[in-house]
């Protein structure tokens, strides 16, 4: 998806030198990278509240990271990745306190979807919605395994009609 989103500035700026592309790319990747930090100071806020400073905390370990600042002048799908996974990281954490609805499981499945999209590390989610489901379903013996089941199902179909269709195009293609 990085590389998409990266596209239409190739396209614009088609006949300009190399370095004017490469400097947009580089700017898109930064504004994307802000994302990150906005959605680390709502985690921290979530974590911390926000009568406690001890929120800011989080924002800035990540801000003032060596690598996460030298990586910002790069061209790769980590600038997507990061801010899809803190993203959904975040909701995770949120939603652990509430019902996980089937709205929110819809949801989960998108942002899961559209990050192995952007690169397969996202795979990683996956367990931690499989746990998620489970540590909010336990319990209610029958009726709870029949409700978790109906979740990670959904999670499963959702999951597949976003990106799916990707490793059946890549097994056709490639064998």
């Amino acid at each position: 998806l990085y590389y998409l989103l990266m596209l239409p500035i190739d396209v614009i700026l088609g006949d300009r030198p190399i370095g004017t592309r490469v400097l947009a790319m580089r700017l898109l990747s930064v504004i994307l990278s802000t994302f990150t930090i906005i959605i680390a100071a709502l985690t921290g806020k979530l974590l911390f509240g926000v009568q406690s400073p001890t929120w800011l905390l989080v924002p800035a370990i990540l801000l003032f990271s060596p690598l996460f600042t030298f990586d910002q002048a790069c061209i790769n799908n980590d600038h997507l990745l990061i801010p899809m996974y803190a993203l959904f990281l975040y909701l995770t954490l949120k939603w652990s306190e509430t019902p996980l609805t089937h709205k929110r499981v819809i949801a989960l499945g998108v942002i899961v979807g559209l990050g192995i999209l952007t690169k397969l590390l996202f795979l990683t989610a996956v367990p931690l919605v499989f746990l998620l489901v489970w540590l909010k379903e336990r319990g209610h013996g029958l009726k709870s395994l029949k409700s978790a089941s109906h979740k990670l199902a959904l999670f499963t179909m959702v999951l597949a009609a976003v990106c799916g269709w990707w490793f059946v195009r890549n097994c056709v293609l490639y064998g």
